[in-house]
C-alpha cells in the first residue's frame, strides 16, 4: 500500500497568543485515492507532504555478515579439490556496485592427535633425605608433545606414577606424583638409607588428559643420609669474662658432645647467637674437637654494659630428620679497663692579645675522664712548647704565660703547645695529648 500523508496546518497571525498550533493530517491510499485517517482542521489550507514509494516487503538498510571459523583435518582423504565449505553471500546498491568490504574467512587446519609424549630427559635424577616427612617435593617430570595445545587436548599430557616402584620397600608406594604439575613427592613416611639407598621409578605421560597415547620414562631418586643423632651441649651454663676494648679476645669455650663419626658431614656443628643483634660477638668452630669458641666481634664497653646473657644454639652441618635444638646460656662479665682522659676539642685555638703580660691567664683546656665509673684525678703538664714560654696550672688546665711574647719568635704569627693529661687510675697511669695552636 502507497500512502501520502497531508499535513494541515493553521495560519499564525501578529499579536496572537502563542499557544500549540495543530497540524492535520491526511493518509491516503495512493492508488484508490481513499482516505484513510483525517485530521483536518475546517477552514483551514491543507499542505501536501509527498514521501517516496516504499518498497514492499523487508528492507535492510545496513548488514554485516557473520562466518564462523571453518576447521579441517590435516591429513584428510582426497579426491582434491575438496569442498570444505559453501558460502552465498552478495552485497551491492541498486546500481550493481559493491557496498561493503571484503568479507574475511579463517580456515583453521585441526592436526589429528599423532605424536606422542616425550619426555624432556631420558633419565630424571634426585635425592631426598631419609626420614623425609610426606610432602616433602624430591623433583619435576617435564614433558612435551608437538601436537596442537591451543585447539585441542593432543597435547594435554598427564604424568602419572602408578607403574612401578623398584624396590618396593618399605612399601610399594613411598613417593608419587602431582597429575598437575608433574611434581614428585614423599607420600608415606619410612625412607631408611640402610633398607633402600635408591629408588626406581618408571614413569608415564600421557596426552589427551591421560587417554590418549603415552610414553614411559626412569627416575632415580637416591636417598641420602640424615642425622639422627643431633648434637648437644654439654654443660648447659657458661660463665666467662672479658676486658673491654678487646677485638677477637677469646671468652670460653662451649662443649658439644655427639655420637656422630668423627669427620662425617653430620658431624660438623654449627653455631648460632640468638640475642646479638648488635654483632659484639662470634662463635666459631674448632675444626679438631667441634666444640664452640666463643669470641668478641668488636670492642665492648664497660661504663655503657657490664654483663651480657647470650643464648647460643647448636645444629648440625647436615640439616637435621628431627627438629631438635640445643641451647646453651652464656653470662659475659666485661671487665673495666682504664681509659686515657680524652681532650674535647682535641686541637683548640686561641689568639692571644699582642700587648698580653707575664703570668697573664690564656685559656683553660681539660681532658674528660670515660671511665666514669671510676673516681679519678687528672693531671696536665705542657708536652712541647717551642717557645718556653708557657706554663699551664697542673689541676685546673689553665695555661698561662711566664715570658714575654715576641712576633719574632713566632714564625706567621703562629705557635703551638701540646699538651698531656694524665689520670692517676689503678696500675699504670694513662694519658692523652691536646694540642693548642696560639695566633698573636
Amino acid at each position: 500500500m502507497a500512502l501520502q500523508l497531508l499535513a494541515q496546518w493553521m495560519p499564525f497571525s501578529e499579536g496572537s497568543p502563542k499557544i500549540p498550533q495543530k497540524l492535520g493530517l491526511v493518509v491516503k491510499d495512493l492508488r484508490g485515492d481513499k482516505t484513510l485517517q483525517q485530521g483536518t482542521l475546517s477552514g483551514h489550507q491543507t499542505e501536501v507532504l509527498m514521501f517516496p514509494h516504499a518498497h514492499y516487503g523487508l528492507r535492510r538498510q545496513k548488514r554485516d555478515w557473520v562466518i564462523p571459523p571453518i576447521s579441517i583435518r590435516e591429513n584428510e582423504k582426497g579426491p582434491f579439490p575438496k569442498m570444505v565449505a559453501q558460502l552465498f553471500f552478495h552485497a551491492a546498491s541498486s546500481t550493481g556496485n559493491a557496498v561493503e568490504e571484503p568479507t574475511e574467512t579463517v580456515i583453521t587446519v585441526v592436526g589429528p592427535n599423532d605424536n606422542k609424549p616425550e619426555f624432556t630427559r631420558v633419565v630424571f635424577e634426585a635425592s631426598v633425605m631419609e626420614r623425609a616427612h610426606p610432602g616433602t617435593s624430591v623433583m619435576q617430570i617435564t614433558a612435551t608433545d608437538a601436537d596442537d595445545h591451543e585447539n585441542t587436548y593432543n597435547a594435554a599430557i598427564d604424568p602419572s606414577a602408578d607403574l612401578s616402584q623398584d624396590p618396593s620397600v618399605p612399601h610399594p608406594n613411598m613417593l608419587t606424583i602431582n597429575q598437575d604439575t608433574g611434581i614428585i613427592a614423599v607420600l608415606t613416611s619410612g625412607l631408611d638409607q640402610q633398607i633402600a639407598s635408591v629408588y626406581t621409578l618408571t614413569i608415564q605421560a600421557a596426552d589427551l588428559q591421560g587417554e590418549g597415547f603415552s610414553s614411559t620414562g626412569t627416575a632415580v631418586i637416591t636417598v641420602t643420609h640424615s642425622n639422627a643423632n643431633p648434637p648437644g651441649f654439654s654443660p648447659t651454663l657458661y660463665t666467662g669474662q672479658v676486658f673491654e676494648n678487646k677485638v677477637d679476645a677469646g671468652i670460653l669455650r662451649l662443649k658439644v658432645k655427639r655420637e656422630d663419626a668423627p669427620g662425617s658431614p653430620a658431624g660438623k656443628a654449627v653455631f648460632s647467637i640468638l640475642n646479638d643483634r648488635a654483632g659484639l660477638y662470634t662463635v666459631t668452630t674448632d675444626p679438631e674437637t667441634n666444640n664452640g669458641l666463643l669470641k668478641t666481634a668488636k670492642g665492648l664497653d664497660f661504663e655503657t654494659t657490664q654483663q651480657y646473657v647470650l643464648y647460643v644454639t647448636v645444629v648440625d652441618a647436615v640439616p637435621l630428620a628431627s627438629l631438635f635444638t640445643s641451647m646453651a646460656t652464656v653470662t659475659v662479665d666485661v671487665l673495666d679497663v682504664n681509659e686515657a682522659p680524652v681532650f674535647v676539642p682535641l686541637i683548640q685555638m686561641v689568639e692571644m692579645p699582642k700587648d698580653i703580660s707575664v703570668g697573664q691567664e690564656i685559656t683553660s683546656y681539660r681532658a674528660q675522664d670515660p671511665d666514669s665509673f671510676r673516681s679519678q684525678e687528672i693531671r696536665y703538664q705542657i708536652g712541647h712548647d717551642p717557645s718556653h714560654q708557657l706554663d699551664i696550672n697542673s689541676e685546673t688546665g689553665v695555661i698561662s704565660t711566664r715570658a714575654s711574647l715576641h712576633e719574632d719568635s713566632m714564625e706567621n704569627h703562629t705557635f703551638s703547645a701540646v699538651v698531656i693529661a694524665v689520670d692517676n687510675g689503678r696500675g699504670l697511669d694513662v694519658s692523652s695529648l691536646g694540642h693548642i695552636p696560639l695566633l698573636m
